[in-house]
């Protein structure tokens, strides 16, 4: 095999490695190429839901006892008061 043969191999070679991979790449086919960029774009959007959830839940919590501890040093009139807007945020 002569260089001239070797290169025509690899060019050959590296030009079927790169179709495979284009066959195989979602992201190469234009018939599937939107549904795949939709379906990152849901999970990214799922993915900032979830993190807004769990920040409200925190936030919640931490409302919830410091309610808590405020209706213990509180006189009752403003324990109802701090109830009330326990029932609303809550």
């Amino acid at each position: 095999m002569n260089f001239k043969d070797l290169q025509y191999s690899i060019g050959k070679f590296k030009a079927d490695v790169h179709s495979q991979i284009a066959k195989n790449n979602p992201l190469q086919k234009q018939d599937t190429r939107a549904l795949s960029l939709w379906i990152s774009q849901e999970r990214y959007d799922l993915a900032s839901m979830r993190t807004v959830a769990y920040e409200r839940s925190e936030t919640v919590k931490a409302l919830k006892n410091w309610i808590k501890e405020e209706m213990v040093e509180e006189k009752p009139e403003n324990a109802r008061d701090l109830e009330v807007i326990a029932q609303l945020f809550c």
